[in-house]
């Protein structure tokens, strides 16, 4: 079973920059953590084995592919783009997988592929949940947050997720990310 620690690790790490420095003073950097369950949905997907430091590059060339091909496919996007993280044990020269979800209405005309974008239909998702607002810079300190409080609301997987609800640029302020962590 892998420890506690090893999930704090897991969790500090950022889309754009791996870990950040500590929070100045003690407010949380996140809203109350609570329990709920998604529903499931469609995804445009990619996905890709890699080491924490080539996160920002797989991100940029990601959702811009996600972007062409739904267009392409007139596949009807809609609702926030959704990164995924799968065992990352909090090692920065650790591989782990990583995926970008682009929500989309219709899933007709993806075809299958060993590399290419692919759908994903998700399902149901018990998960711990808080919101997050600020820069990329400072996901660490949120997921740091958030990370000792997950683990008062039941045992977690090891399927972590951010939804990018609004999004302004790396460093702005106005950022607004969900943080997910699944329960069991």
């Amino acid at each position: 079973m892998k420890s506690f620690s090893a999930l704090i690790l897991t969790a500090i790490f950022g889309l754009v920059l791996s870990v950040a420095a500590p929070a100045a003073d003690s407010s949380s950097p996140i809203t109350e953590v609570r329990v709920k369950e998604t529903a499931g949905r469609n995804y445009l997907c990619l996905k890709k084995e890699l080491k924490l430091a080539e996160m920002k590059d797989f991100a940029v060339e990601g959702i811009t592919e996600l972007f062409q091909k739904a267009t392409e496919l007139k596949l009807g996007q809609g609702g926030p783009v959704m990164f995924t993280y799968y065992n990352f044990m909090g090692d920065p020269e650790q591989r782990f997988t990583a995926e970008i979800g682009l929500p989309v209405y219709k899933k007709e005309g993806v075809e299958k592929s060993p590399t290419g974008p692919y759908v994903r239909e998700t399902t149901k998702f018990k998960c711990a949940s808080a919101i997050y607002q600020g820069p990329m810079s400072k996901m660490g300190e949120a997921w740091a947050a958030f990370v000792p409080v997950v683990a008062q609301k039941g045992e977690a997987t090891w399927e972590s997720r951010q939804l990018f609800l609004y999004y302004e640029g790396a460093e702005s302020p106005n950022n607004i990310v969900e943080l997910q962590m699944g329960l069991k």
